[in-house]
């Protein structure tokens, strides 16, 4: 390697040295071309997370980049340099054996763990102690060498260094220690050190920060070592010597276990044709060419072992009752298909293999899977026991600041009280392009101390890596111990994970797969274990797509609870288009997004749908390509079959130019030339030039906005699956809803509709109750039955501690409650437990009044004592007289149990309402907004139980609230001069009166608000 190689500091640390550096690796970068540099290390404490974009970014700028990690623990550390592969795995062994140690029993000892991997590395010792371990723990001396740090913090340090060097016959080396670009970011410096030691800046110890440690110029280098020239020698030759390269770009694949001498390819075959046979009854021949043509490309590209994995991975979910689906571009494979991945059936969807994978694309399959949420962990351990859990770790996030975490964190280290902190933080969005300094003047003295020194500080933070968190759903697994290609840490929870975030972990060749959780998965599940019980049965995957019920309840927008269609948005487009088929709901999932909106493409497809205006199709052979969608390209497949019909590009060429109409956005000039090339290819297949251009601009308009067909076909089928179950098996549906609860609304909102479906609800119950929401068949003697009820689970009381849920299920078991002084007998529990119970209606089967057991229990209380737990005894309670007191009224006990269950069990709130609203001259329900003229003046009441804020073109805010009363839900518009105007009221769930102009867009109702005004209940 040339002399004129000039190496930076070796010991150079990024703010990926957490709370400690304060530079990100471009600044570091860039400085250390403008200092004159031309190799630069990365030395982070204890970890690599900046390590695959720092040798990127290094490599695009020139230089020679050197990988390394400083490796602390307590006041030991030793400088690590990777000379070569072996180093690269050593480094990875010796971090994860650091961060994987118990500290607390002194498991980890730098030095004898650094001395036990040192092959492949240079080791550098910052003290004389250290390097004295050191050379007595190696076999060869020469990877050792003695870091230097100019200035040094201590001459006597520094010349005991020298000397115990001197005495082992190790080399010095001009090493430095490096924690920012220049001495302008010390207050930086001194800010995160305050955070890391969790006082304030005014007291902080100075002994934190470290003195002079800003990166130098290649010129105060020199001028810093010019009585030892030979330790700058010896770092340019290190640099030179450590010719590791990181490998990018290629995939490492686990070894799965294979029955008898068969390869991946051989066993990908066999399951694929078995799954085939599962799948198409008869084999159609277009399935059976679809299925080799996708096995050949699978194969060129060298990822059957992918498919085997991923396909074993959801086999064990299937054989376990555990649901699955596979999301995203991958539903537009049919080998995915018949190994049960997804449940999409890509040629009746006419899904293109080639958006998915195809041979000009290198980038790995994502095939992401989704499985229900109880059964999750299941799937996981059955990866870790499968490949070894030294194979396998789930995948980081790397957390950052954003404006309002930056913020709380330096005002705290600056000593800005926390309610103060608390206040204003809650001023701050999470993220956007406007300064801490800018957002907060209107509420703080920017200028004034504190204040003027932390924000700009404060805004420096922003975008700086926090702490790892743990990706959804990304676990990686590797052919070998996974520390041969990353080192391993501990995340929260004792989880152990990759320190490569999920780009990273790809980028060494790590194959990633997402396992995540779907609630909505465990919703069906459940619905189906229930109709079962009751003597039922429902086939999924022979659901009929034109089911009248189902139909019914897509078109009307009466999804709430259903996947991915229970928002207020997606309820009015269901009822725009007239949903009715799984179709329908791909397409209502493609419109939703922002894109389509935006472009225009969701009117015009509505009114399209609608009959009010033809489809446009620009050539007749896109009247097949585009019949479903009206002629309008609503997705990404739509591209690729435009392409292929018009300019007779292959379907591989039709994805290349896909992707670059997206990368072109915004680039008129290559956008001209990409249409100039298209319109030839038309031209070239007997299209005429005009019909080309006019495909070619619709393929611009939309080509950018378009949706990924694969990924809304595999939430499309299972939304359908779960409006089904709504429609037919309401009560087990509903139940499952509530058991399993993630949407965007509250449980009591679930309630409420179930009510209005003519399910009953019951309260808890001691005897009757389990852990969560059940279904039972109601009372034969209530004169109003309905066919099922949902019965509220224990698990909903809120002062229920949970030892005391399973000690009464328990108990019970033995033989159930004969009353409430049974259970206080039999069951020890606190006395806000008991009155928790009893005003949650669980001791209603007793027969005797809410009023009356609240009474004996105060009474008993008092007699007893006040320690809180202690027992209430049997006789006691039962033989003790009480009062004619009067039961409590509708209002109390409604009040009760909002306080008890945080919502109301046999009626809605807005009963109680209705009678004080009886003089609202333009008062109407919800079900009676449904059947009005448009255009008249009304006022309706409810509950919120949605609100969004959306910005408008000219930048002003406006406002969408749903109501909810006891018949139904009503959309509230409120544009910006009522927004403004109204928005300080919007307080809580209110209930609101909201009076304005019914209208009516396509069949979805919405009142135009004119006010808004709180009410008070009664």
């Amino acid at each position: 390697m040339p002399d004129r190689t000039i190496c930076g500091p070796l010991c150079l640390r990024s703010h990926h040295s957490l709370l400690v550096g304060t530079a990100s690796v471009d600044a570091l970068l860039d400085r250390a071309v403008e200092a004159g540099f031309t190799a630069v290390t990365l030395a982070d404490e204890n970890n690599l997370y900046g390590a695959v974009p720092f040798w990127r970014r290094a490599s695009a700028r020139g230089l020679r980049a050197v990988l390394g990690a400083q490796v602390v623990a307590g006041v030991v550390r030793v400088g690590c340099l990777v000379q070569n592969r072996r180093g690269y795995e050593n480094l990875c062994r010796i971090l994860t054996a650091r961060h994987l140690a118990d500290d607390f029993n002194g498991d980890f000892d730098v030095v004898e763990t650094v001395a036990a991997c040192a092959e492949g590395l240079f080791l550098l010792a910052p003290d004389a102690a250290v390097l004295t371990r050191l050379a007595v723990a190696l076999e060869d001396r020469r990877c050792l060498f003695a870091a230097l740090h100019r200035p040094a913090r201590s001459q006597t340090a520094e010349a005991a260094l020298l000397a115990a060097a001197a005495r082992h016959g190790v080399e010095a080396v001009a090493a430095d220690d490096i924690y920012m670009v220049s001495e302008a970011d010390r207050g930086l410096a001194r800010l995160v050190a305050a955070m890391r030691t969790h006082t304030v800046v005014e007291r902080l110890d100075e002994a934190s920060v470290p003195p002079r440690c800003a990166f130098p110029t290649a010129t105060d280098t020199e001028a810093a070592y010019h009585d030892l020239p030979g330790a700058l020698a010896t770092r340019s030759a290190l640099a030179c010597a450590c010719t590791f390269s990181l490998d990018l770009g290629r995939h490492v694949f686990p070894h799965l276990p294979l029955p008898g001498d068969e390869t991946p390819l051989s066993h990908l075959y066999k399951i694929c044709h078995r799954g085939l046979r599962r799948r198409y009854r008869p084999i159609t021949a277009a399935a059976l060419e679809r299925l080799t043509h996708e096995l050949r490309v699978i194969d060129d590209l060298g990822f059957p072992d992918y498919f085997v994995i991923v396909g074993d991975i959801v086999r064990f979910a299937r054989q376990n009752d555990i649901p699955v689906v596979g999301r995203g571009s991958g539903a537009g494979s049919l080998v995915a298909y018949v190994l049960g991945i997804t449940n999409v059936d890509p040629l009746e969807h006419r899904l293109a293999f080639e958006r998915f994978l195809h041979r000009r694309r290198r980038d790995l399959p994502d095939l992401d899977v989704d499985l229900c949420w109880r059964g999750r962990d299941a799937v996981i351990e059955h990866v870790f026991r499968t490949y070894g859990r030294d194979h396998v770790a789930m995948i980081c996030t790397h957390n950052t600041f954003g404006l309002r975490s930056a913020f709380r964190e330096a005002a705290r280290a600056y000593g800005v009280p926390p309610g103060l902190v608390d206040r204003v933080s809650r001023r701050i969005p999470r993220a956007g392009d406007a300064t801490l300094r800018d957002i907060l003047r209107p509420h703080l003295p920017v200028d004034a101390d504190p204040f003027r020194a932390l924000l700009p500080l404060a805004q420096r933070l922003v975008g700086a890596p926090r702490h790892l968190g743990i990706h959804p759903g990304g676990i990686v697994i590797g052919d070998r111990p996974l520390n041969h290609y990353a080192p391993l840490e501990r995340a929260t929870k004792g989880i152990v994970v990759t320190q490569y975030e999920m780009h990273a972990v790809e980028a060494v060749g790590l194959v990633k797969i997402d396992l995540l959780g779907n609630r909505a998965l465990s919703e069906v599940r459940e619905t189906v274990v229930w109709v079962r019980e009751a003597g039922g049965d429902v086939d999924l995957d022979a659901l009929p797509d034109h089911d009248e019920k189902t139909g019914d309840l897509l078109a009307a927008g009466r999804t709430l609870g259903c996947f991915q269609l229970e928002s207020p948005g997606m309820r009015n487009l269901l009822k725009q288009l007239g949903t009715r088929t799984v179709e329908d709901c791909i397409a209502a999932l493609a419109l939703i997004r922002p894109g389509p909106a935006g472009a225009g493409m969701k009117e015009a497809f509505i009114r399209r749908a609608r009959g009010l205006e033809p489809p446009d199709f620009r050539h007749p052979a896109l009247e097949t390509v585009l019949g479903k969608t009206h002629g309008i390209m609503l997705y990404e497949e739509d591209v690729l079959y435009v392409a292929e019909a018009v300019a007779g590009m292959s379907l591989e060429e039709g994805d290349l130019l896909r992707r670059a109409i997206k990368d072109a956005a915004g680039d008129s000039e290559r956008m001209r030339s990409l249409g100039n090339r298209f319109v030839r290819r038309a031209v070239l297949n007997d299209v005429e030039a005009d019909r080309a251009a006019q495909v070619w601009e619709a393929l611009r308009q939309f080509g950018g906005y378009a949706f990924n067909k694969a990924h809304a076909a595999g939430y499309g089928v299972l939304a359908y699956q779960t409006a089904y179950l709504k429609a037919h098996h309401t009560a087990a549906f509903m139940a499952a809803v509530l058991n399993n609860h993630a949407g965007m609304y509250a449980r009591s909102v679930h309630l409420a509709e179930a009510r209005r479906l003519g399910i009953e609800v019951l309260p808890p119950c001691v005897n009757r109750s389990e852990e969560h929401y059940t279904v039972e068949a109601p009372d034969v003697n209530r004169v109003n039955r309905v066919h099922r009820a949902v019965r509220v689970g224990l698990g909903q009381i809120r002062l229920l501690t949970g030892r005391t849920r399973s000690a009464l299920i328990q108990a019970r078991l033995k033989r159930p409650f004969a009353g409430v002084g049974d259970l206080l007998g039999r069951v020890p529990m606190a006395r806000r437990e008991a009155e928790a119970l009893i005003l949650s209606g669980a001791l209603d089967f007793t027969g005797v009044p809410r009023s009356r057991l609240m009474w004996r229990l105060a009474t008993l209380r008092d007699r007893l004592g006040t320690a809180a737990g202690r027992d209430l005894f049997q006789g006691e309670f039962t033989t003790l007289p009480a009062p004619d007191i009067p039961e409590y009224d509708d209002r109390d006990r409604m009040d009760h149990e909002m306080q008890s269950l945080d919502l109301t069990v046999e009626s809605h709130p807005m009963t109680l309402l209705r009678p004080g609203l009886a003089g609202e001259r333009h008062l109407v329900s919800s079900r009676t907004f449904e059947t009005m003229r448009p255009g008249r003046y009304a006022s309706v009441a409810g509950l919120r139980i949605a609100q969004r804020r959306a910005p408008t073109r000219d930048g002003k805010t406006m406002a969408f609230l749903t109501l909810e009363d006891e018949w139904g839900v009503v959309e509230v518009t409120l544009f910006p001069a009522v927004y403004r105007r109204e928005r300080r009221k919007l307080h809580g769930p209110g209930p609101f009166l909201a009076t304005g102009t019914l209208e009516e867009h396509h069949g979805a109702r919405t009142l135009n608000a004119r006010k808004v005004e709180g009410l008070e209940m009664p």
